[in-house]
């Protein structure tokens, strides 16, 4: 058996056999052989298209029927391999375009996108099933005043390292998002009294307060946390955002660094609080 060959078997033309070492060399290049062997064509590129090439290539008259039709054409295997590189390049694509879609490119976290979607995904999973679902809504205090002090650098480390703290919190079932501006949501399941959310909240708390080591000194980090359950406090996705939010919002007046499950006063107090800051604004644009 000669060594620059490509095999393909006659009851399945499409799909490889081995690669020989020359042209294992020319398909190198572009994808290692290990990965086509006993792969099809028809994984990497259009089925049609791969068919209908397999047609004009194989001639019976030429390449009599048998076990292995062997195609010794260099040319054949630069056209497979050009194929198959067409091919993978458009699975990375297709990924890269997944990657910028659904993840925040600092943390590696989720982004808002894929967070709504998972959320209305858990949820219906969650009625169909009788689950109880705890959504956190964590920010990191006084941001802002750390990347004006220790500029945004540092402020971006203090988000990764948020980021990181939380992961470990949480079980690879869980759900973690970066949604942006140093708030952080979590979907977490749980079977029993909310009081095993209360654990994990605090947790996550004592996680997050560990110092951070900058070049000119530490950083003493906290985040506040509100917490919205699910069905207990809404069977809406926006609304049970709208109540982790609220429970948040009341945590961060109460100086941060603290944990608030939402209550029903709460979204009266935000939305109280909203009407407020309306109307000061408008109050200042007619000079009142």
């Amino acid at each position: 058996m000669s060594n620059n060959i490509v095999a393909l078997p006659s009851d399945s033309p499409t799909q490889f056999v081995r690669v020989g070492i020359v042209h294992g060399i020319l398909l190198g290049c572009l994808i290692s052989s290990a990965e086509v062997v006993g792969d099809s064509l028809l994984t990497w590129i259009e089925p049609d298209f791969a068919r209908s090439f397999w047609t004009h290539l194989v001639d019976e008259a030429f390449f009599p029927a048998s076990h292995e039709v062997w195609l010794r054409a260099m040319v054949t295997v630069v056209c497979i391999g050009f194929c198959i590189f067409i091919g993978r390049n458009k699975q990375r694509n297709q990924a890269q375009i997944f990657q910028l879609a659904y993840f925040d490119p600092l943390t590696g976290l989720a982004n808002a996108a894929l967070f709504w979607k998972q959320l209305r995904d858990q949820l219906a999973n969650a009625r169909r099933n009788h689950l109880q679902i705890a959504l956190f809504s964590v920010d990191v205090d006084h941001l802002k005043r750390i990347n004006d002090g220790l500029g945004r650098l540092s402020g971006d480390a203090v988000l990764v390292g948020t980021a990181e703290r939380l992961r470990r919190c949480l079980a690879s079932t869980n759900f973690l998002a970066y949604l942006g501006a140093g708030k952080f949501v979590g979907l977490v399941s749980y079977n029993n009294s909310p009081d095993e959310i209360s654990v994990l909240a605090q947790r996550m708390l004592s996680e997050l307060s560990v110092p951070f080591a900058f070049e000119n000194g530490e950083l003493i980090p906290t985040a506040s946390i509100g917490i919205a359950l699910f069905p207990a406090d809404s069977h809406d996705d926006n609304e049970l955002m709208q109540k982790a939010d609220a429970a948040l919002c009341d945590a961060k007046k109460s100086g941060g660094d603290g944990v608030r499950f939402y209550a029903a006063t709460m979204t009266w107090k935000v939305a109280e609080h909203i009407r407020v800051k309306s109307e000061l604004r408008h109050a200042l644009e007619r000079g009142e």
